[in-house]
């Protein structure tokens, strides 16, 4: 087992953490977040153990079927897409909850150009007045780069998951009665 095994292992508890967390929410009869994942490098057993035994939705293939599944009940989580996801998730739907990486645009101006080549998705002016409906809630545990002095990374910190990462979780509704 490598280190990147540790930390996609860590990464789906976290996500089954963070459906249950958000289903803990929802009252009785309410639908459930649902984890689909879609990674096209994935086998068949990794395929079957991920779903039979831990309950994620496996999308195959490549392209955007994924996306047509994204609703209200849904947990997006993605690392570094070289497609913007940001700008899709604010045209098409509102997820119960989001993580990404952390680029705003002031973040993703100081890059180095070598670094913006496979940068695609970053934040805009849509994607800031979506994330309006959204909380960031920080995730015990974590240590996102963004917070550190670059003397201060560590490496061990990449085996943390979603290590560069925020999480967005959907307001809550409130009732106008």
């Amino acid at each position: 087992m490598t280190l990147f095994d540790v930390q996609s292992f860590r990464e789906y508890a976290y996500l089954l953490t963070v459906a249950k967390a958000l289903n803990d929410r929802k009252a009785a009869g309410e639908e459930q977040v649902a984890i689909y994942l879609q990674d096209p490098t994935y086998t068949s057993v990794c395929k079957e153990v991920l779903s039979r035994d831990f309950g994620f939705r496996i999308i195959s293939g490549y392209g955007a079927h994924g996306f047509a599944m994204v609703d209200e009940n849904t947990l997006v989580a993605a690392h570094h897409p070289n497609f913007p996801l940001r700008e899709i998730m604010a045209d098409i739907a509102r997820p119960a909850a989001m993580c990404w990486p952390f680029w705003g645009k002031d973040d993703f101006d100081r890059l180095p150009t070598r670094n913006k080549v496979i940068a695609a998705d970053i934040e805009t002016d849509r994607v800031r007045a979506m994330l309006k409906e959204y909380q960031d809630v920080p995730i015990p545990g974590t240590r996102p780069k963004n917070n550190t002095r670059q003397s201060e990374f560590n490496i061990a910190w990449l085996e943390e998951p979603f290590h560069d990462s925020k999480w967005y979780v959907r307001k809550s509704k409130v009732s106008s009665h």
